[in-house]
């Protein structure tokens, strides 16, 4: 079974990214793919500062974290998805 996730960037909740998230989720429902849609603005995760202890010990981010939920589900993945929003597009 092909395992795919979707991280949504969106902070807005039944925004456009999210419903093209969704619709591509719908369209997959019916295949043989376990898919998870994972929203970011909902988690608490800090930015790389370049601290190098994923270079001890381990090959693995040290910062406590709730983007240590999400590396799991990355490694585990066949499929990432990023649904990020455009807010100012334009010509």
């Amino acid at each position: 079974m092909k395992k795919i996730e979707i991280l949504i960037g969106s902070p807005r909740k039944k925004g456009n990214t999210q419903f093209l998230a969704q619709n591509l989720a719908d369209k997959l429902a019916a295949s043989n793919i376990s898919l998870n849609i994972n929203f970011l603005a909902d988690l608490d995760f800090n930015p790389c500062t370049d601290c190098r202890g994923c270079k001890k010990g381990e090959v693995k981010c040290i910062v406590p974290d709730e983007m240590q939920l999400i590396y799991p589900k990355l490694e585990q993945a066949d499929v990432i998805v990023f649904g990020t929003p455009i807010y100012w597009y334009g010509r």
